[in-house]
């Protein structure tokens, strides 16, 4: 836990390079959005982009994620891929606990950080940059991984559309969660069907017993 956590310290005192915060542009950003930049070692004035995902709220890092633009939040590539696997490992490691950790929110913020990475390295491969692409993919992402553990579907669509406000990815969303869905059910159960049989809840199957056909 010690080498961790001194690991990761390095990696955020240690930024490629400062980041400005906008401001000055003609983004109007509001409070709680310029709140969501962390200082840590830069200038007054700079942000770090990896520090400002580890050493936020969870409200915050996601406020960064699922917006995109030159003059926005700006990350590298594998600072995105650093943090994404760090919730990763950490989700998975204190799933079980007997602490209010959540998996919601977490799973939200992987497949946001999923979302984005995938669609970074598309753009740099096929050499442009589209922002509205970036924006949306990292909410399919986010969508498609709650998918994948929650087993959730046309009510997850309706709780993302809702939450992002974003109508106009009904049929996009719907699709990667199918995807996700069908995916998952190749490898495995439910999270939350193995939670249940881990503390021994009664519950109807999914199928009738033979015995019983």
């Amino acid at each position: 836990m010690t080498l961790i956590v001194s690991l990761f310290s390095t990696c955020v005192t240690h930024p490629p390079k400062p980041t400005p915060i906008p401001g000055n542009s003609t983004i109007a950003l509001d409070i709680s959005t310029v709140n969501s930049y962390i200082e840590w070692t830069c200038e007054e004035g700079e942000y770090n982009p990896l520090a400002s995902l580890f050493y936020n709220t969870e409200a915050g890092v996601i406020r960064l994620l699922f917006h995109h633009s030159p003059e926005y939040f700006v990350i590298d590539p594998s600072h995105l891929f650093l943090f994404g696997l760090t919730w990763y490992f950490w989700t998975i490691t204190t799933y079980g606990v007997v602490i209010p950790a959540g998996l919601f929110l977490p799973g939200i913020i992987m497949g946001g950080a999923l979302g984005r990475l995938y669609t970074m390295g598309i753009q740099q491969y096929a050499g442009y940059e589209d922002t509205g692409e970036m924006e949306q993919n990292t909410v399919l992402g986010a969508a498609a991984m709650l998918s994948g553990y929650c087993r959730l579907t046309y009510s997850l669509t309706v709780i993302m559309l809702e939450t992002t406000q974003g109508v106009n990815l009904f049929i996009p969303m719907l699709l990667s969660m199918l995807s996700s869905y069908a995916t998952a059910l190749i490898f495995n159960r439910s999270l939350y069907f193995n939670a249940l049989v881990g503390k021994q809840v009664p519950m109807l199957g999914e199928d009738v017993p033979s015995e019983h056909k």
